[in-house]
């Protein structure tokens, strides 16, 4: 109980939520004619405490940041921005330095601000552009929530009612805030942000939902996306779709393992039917992927909607990287073959990988250099010395350009398993296979050479070894 409880706290302040206002502040009138486009871009205020002369600016698509131009700043931190073409619509950073920015949304409206380094957000004064009124206020109210939830966990702890009560309302002042700014200020940007941003609530469901999803968790990991608007293509030019991907598939998706990445991906590739976002949230789910090395969940998507709708042309880059990508991955997939691998041990005598027939053969390709790899090799000696005799072996791959680097650890380690070499490193002809972008790697292949298991972890090698030979 007290875990869920936590868990939608971490849950409720990275959504940004916060109490209930006392009076609602009018920050512009309600009804506003639609601005006529503006003949150039305009952003000027004061940053009050700015260490440097230069600010600069960067669009935002996903997670990804695009240098649009640097800004002159005077003495007393005051700037002027314009040129003779409007921004396109969307999120912006501006770059104080490398940890302090501001972002700002951009809809054809002058934007005018001051503000202090001391304080960016806290001290953020919007004197022109409503959006970025609405939105400022939000974050406020953002932080002042954040601030009352750390007190709550901070003394008391253990009272799972309090934090149950707690949660309870705060979300439903998340809520109201967040109805009252889309009520006036409907169609802006800001709104559909924080529109996108509203947790669902049980309460409000019919109740076969509320059966179908008896906790908490279920049901927001169920219905997680349900106000976000996969139509609206200006959410692509900001951080939106990313920041929700991101916290989706990092803590509502489970049991974390890629069957179930791939379902998660097949419900939001269902949701986005326009061609914009379509694209864009294959793309941060593809990126997402690779870099967190789920590579059946990566080859996936790029096979089912990437690739299989992508004009297969020479000039088309992005496609054949892709292509070869995943053609790679599927060299080291389940079920695949593993590729040879015939290096030389330590006394210089050549062993092939394939040459093994033992009953399970892990593949481990590690370096000296690895923090991950020196706490990992004293975790796997006992279990080797455990099941070898039932049948399981253990192929070491060094990947130490530096024969003496590997043999100083290998005696050191006294690794008890065929322990060989590749002093190509990751650019070793004979490596290119099996796809490494660091260390430790591991697969475990069976007695014919086919790959049966990927483990991320040693838990997950020690379940699967524990499943197979027993205790």
């Amino acid at each position: 109980m007290k875990y869920t409880i936590l868990f939608l706290l971490i849950t409720i302040s990275n959504f940004s939520l916060f109490s209930q206002p006392k009076q609602f502040p009018k920050l512009s009138p309600a009804k506003v004619a639609k601005p006529p486009l503006p003949m150039l871009t305009d952003i000027g205020g004061k940053i009050s405490g700015l260490a440097k002369n230069y600010i600069f600016l960067s669009s935002i698509t996903g997670n990804e940041l695009t240098f649009i131009d640097s800004i002159k700043v005077g003495m007393d931190g005051s700037f002027s921005y314009k040129r003779l073409n409007a921004l396109r619509q969307g999120q912006y950073r501006l770059f104080m330095d490398a940890e302090n920015y501001l972002d700002l949304l951009f809809t054809n409206e002058k934007i005018n601000f001051n503000t202090n380094m001391a304080d960016l957000v806290g001290n953020m004064n919007v004197t022109s552009s409503r959006e970025n009124q609405c939105y400022y206020y939000y974050l406020k109210k953002m932080r002042e929530v954040e601030g009352r939830l750390a007190d709550v966990y901070e003394n008391h702890p253990e009272d799972t009612t309090l934090l149950s009560a707690i949660t309870d309302s705060v979300i439903k002042a998340k809520n109201f805030y967040s109805k009252q700014i889309i009520s006036e200020y409907p169609g802006t940007l800001a709104s559909r942000i924080i529109n996108a941003y509203m947790i669902p609530v049980r309460d409000f469901y019919p109740l076969l939902e509320v059966i179908k999803y008896p906790d908490r968790m279920s049901f927001l990991a169920a219905h997680f996306f349900d106000n976000i608007n996969f139509a609206d293509t200006n959410l692509v030019r900001t951080d939106l779709f990313y920041t929700a991907l991101q916290y989706y598939m990092d803590n509502l998706v489970m049991p974390k393992d890629e069957e179930h990445f791939i379902t998660a991906a097949d419900m939001v590739m269902a949701k986005a039917k326009n061609g914009k976002v379509y694209e864009h949230v294959l793309k941060v789910m593809m990126d997402g992927f690779e870099q967190s090395r789920q590579e059946l969940a990566f080859a996936y998507l790029s096979e089912k909607y990437y690739l299989s709708e992508t004009c297969d042309k020479p000039s088309d880059n992005r496609a054949k990287t892709v292509k070869e990508k995943v053609a790679m991955l599927r060299m080291t997939s389940l079920g695949a073959k593993a590729p040879a691998l015939s290096l030389p041990d330590p006394l210089g005598n050549t062993i092939n990988l394939l040459d093994q027939h033992e009953k399970f053969t892990l593949i481990v390709f590690w370096t000296s250099r690895c923090h991950h790899c020196e706490s990992l090799i004293p975790q796997l000696i006992p279990v080797y010395n455990k099941y070898h005799r039932a049948g399981f072996q253990v192929y070491g791959v060094s990947i130490d350009s530096s024969v003496a680097d590997w043999k100083r650890v290998s005696t050191i380690s006294r690794m008890p398993w065929l322990n060989v070499n590749a002093s190509g490193g990751m650019a070793e002809k004979q490596l290119q296979p099996y796809n490494l972008h660091g260390t430790p790697k591991m697969l475990v292949m069976r007695q014919d050479g086919i790959i049966v298991f990927n483990p991320r972890t040693f838990k997950e090698l020690a379940s699967f070894l524990e499943t197979k030979f027993g205790h």
